[in-house]
Parts: structure tokens; C-alpha cells; sequence
């Protein structure tokens, strides 16, 4: 068993003259694992490549990885020579698999003749950052739904089996209020913790919104029972 990263996800195998390779995406981490597969199985390298890898795999010939980005809507392209990323190609919402086919466009064929233009539904994506004394970080992904948004929390290198509340605050610097809770995530014993939530996020964390007099205009999380103390991670409007 090799401990690969939080949120590892799909494994790419990669024959090359100078030797045998696996890919394996690590979401937690937003980077892509090289392998060698023999004589010794140990990393060789690190790909950075974007937010929640989910999804890859191999060109026929092995001179390419595809990768999908779940939280990006897109799929980047990885020279398996120089193992660096050499393309972006906007795919749609939330790709989670990837199938490469070789030679499966004929002569004649522009291989577009039934794709249909990916929905333009916005997404946005939000860095938490430390704001007392920790050492952990995490996102949040909010995704329009139509009526209504899908809220991915992840969180990273905080304390072990703890439960942190994400709150939207009213309040866009120091003292943050507790105003309106999104989810409780509780931490594994490395620290690291996923959540979700549904509600009109995209609409009311805005700091313009004609419809409300005081918009939300900050994430902030604070461990459970210590709202009033000061929050661990916090992003604003204006990142």
C-alpha cells in the first residue's frame, strides 16, 4: 500500500523507452504523482495541474496524460517527456472520468459532429486561508446548479478528527460574525475533511447584491463551539 495524498482518485499506466510509469491524480493536493512501476515502485515526480484532478488517462501512443479538473471545468494535457503541462481544454461542469480512444475520429470526419456546446453555468472557486495560528488551508468550490448552488468544502492539514463549522459572515475583515452556517466538516486523522451544501450561495455572497442591505461577504471557519473566538480560515469577497 502506498500513502499517495488526500483525495486520490484514478491511476494512468505509461510505458516509455526509459521505463514504466503510473499517474495517479491526487484531488487533495491538486497535482498529479508520477511513479516508476519497476524495478523499484517509488515517485519520480510532481505535477501541479489544478484544482481536484478526477479523471485521467493515457494517448495510445503513451506520449500524453489527459487529466480531468473537477473544480475547474477542464481538462489539461501532460507531455509525458517533459512531464509538464502543455494544454487546457474547457470541458464542462465537473468532469469526474476521462476515456482516451485512439483513432476513433474516421477520415472525413471533423469528430465534432455530435458534441453540444458545455453548460455555461458560473463556478467559482475560493482559496481559505490561515487566519490565527494553524497551519492548514482548504477551498470551496461553488457551483451553479441553476436555482440553486452545489458548495464543496475541502480542508487540509488541520487538526486531526476535529469538526469545524463554515460560516458566511456579514463582515469582510476582523471580528468576523457568525451568520449563516454552510456545513460542519469533521477532520480524519490526518487533518483533512470534506463537505457539502446546497443553497443559493452565488446569489447572497456577493457585495453588491441590490437585493440585500447587508450581504455576506466572507467564508470564515471556526472549530465547533468556538464562534466567538477567533476563526482558523477565512476568505473574502475580494479575493
Amino acid at each position: 500500500m502506498l500513502n499517495t495524498g488526500p483525495i486520490t482518485n484514478h491511476v494512468a499506466l505509461v510505458d516509455l523507452p526509459e521505463g514504466k510509469f503510473a499517474y495517479v491524480t491526487v484531488g487533495g493536493e491538486g497535482v498529479v504523482k508520477v511513479f516508476r512501476r519497476a524495478p523499484d515502485f517509488r515517485q519520480v515526480a510532481v505535477i501541479s495541474v489544478g484544482s481536484l484532478p478526477h479523471g485521467i488517462w493515457a494517448s495510445g501512443d503513451h506520449s500524453r496524460v489527459y487529466v480531468g479538473l473537477e473544480n475547474e471545468d477542464a481538462v489539461v494535457a501532460i507531455d509525458t517527456r517533459t512531464r509538464q503541462v502543455i494544454a487546457r481544454i474547457p470541458v464542462g461542469q465537473g468532469p469526474m472520468a476521462l476515456v482516451y480512444v485512439p483513432n476513433a475520429v474516421p477520415k472525413g470526419f471533423s469528430g465534432t459532429e455530435n458534441l453540444a456546446p458545455p453548460l455555461q453555468l458560473p463556478t467559482k472557486v475560493v482559496n481559505l486561508k490561515p487566519f490565527a495560528d494553524v497551519n492548514g488551508n482548504g477551498t470551496i468550490v461553488v457551483r451553479a446548479q441553476g436555482l440553486t448552488d452545489f458548495v464543496l468544502i475541502t480542508l487540509k492539514n488541520m487538526e486531526p478528527e476535529t469538526d469545524y463549522a463554515v460560516y458566511l459572515s456579514r463582515s469582510d475583515k476582523p471580528p468576523f460574525s457568525p451568520d449563516f452556517l454552510l456545513a460542519v466538516v469533521r477532520t480524519d486523522k490526518q487533518g483533512n475533511g470534506t463537505g457539502q451544501a446546497l443553497g443559493p450561495v452565488l446569489k447572497i455572497w456577493s457585495p453588491k447584491h441590490p437585493a440585500m442591505e447587508e450581504p455576506y461577504r466572507a467564508i470564515v471557519v471556526w472549530k465547533v463551539g468556538n464562534e466567538k473566538g477567533q476563526p482558523v480560515l477565512v476568505a473574502t469577497t475580494s479575493q
